[in-house]
């Protein structure tokens, strides 16, 4: 008994190191098309995948992975723009990379883990609308919040005319890529996770 238990915790710890090195090459692979600030996110098939495969707290795992990489990327110099949010706020850029990484992983496990009782298919769609659109919230809040007078700056706006003569139309190209990534898990999520539960991993996981 001992001996069985451990062996599928040590397959799904094997498991979540694929995902998590899955995370890493996505998002890595995703600063490369630089078509808006915000990247278009691969990156968020397997964190849709790994919480609902192997619960809320690889979720949140692969999410803080995603958002580390995606910090990484500005320290680096690969993602220009998270370096320059990096160069007016650090603290507050790496708190927005992680907290949307993080939370999006854990809304998407969650609401999957609520709702596969009732209808698996079902479960994993919601889940692919939770993480995308949670990921884009937060990371518009942060912008909203963290960095209003940089963007009011650097973007020539009138702070005083309010959000919709101004942030929309740059909130709007962030608006393109979640559009973007929502179709993406829509079309590949549900898929993949019923070829996987169609396979010998769903036993082990």
């Amino acid at each position: 008994m001992s001996t069985s238990f451990s062996r599928k915790s040590l397959q799904r710890l094997v498991a979540g190191g694929l995902l998590t090195a899955l995370v890493i090459i996505l998002q890595l692979i995703g600063c490369i098309p630089q078509i808006s600030a915000n990247k278009l996110s691969f990156v968020l098939i397997p964190i849709v995948l790994g919480g609902a495969v192997l619960g809320v707290r690889y979720g949140m795992w692969l999410g803080f992975v995603f958002g580390a990489v995606v910090f990484f990327g500005g320290l680096s110099g690969l993602d220009p723009f998270t370096a320059l949010l990096i160069n007016i706020n650090p603290f507050g850029t790496l708190a927005v990379c992680l907290g949307k990484g993080i939370l999006a992983g854990a809304a998407a496990a969650g609401l999957f883990r609520l709702l596969q009782k009732h209808n698996k298919p079902a479960a994993v769609l919601a889940a692919s609308v939770a993480a995308p659109l949670v990921n884009t919230g937060l990371y518009c809040l942060g912008m909203l919040t963290l960095f209003r007078p940089t963007l009011v700056q650097d973007f020539h706006l009138d702070e005083n005319a309010g959000f919709l003569a101004g942030f929309w139309f740059i909130f709007s190209l962030v608006l393109v890529n979640f559009a973007v990534e929502l179709a993406i898990n829509l079309a590949l999520c549900l898929p993949i996770y019923t070829a996987v539960s169609r396979s010998r991993l769903s036993r082990i996981l």
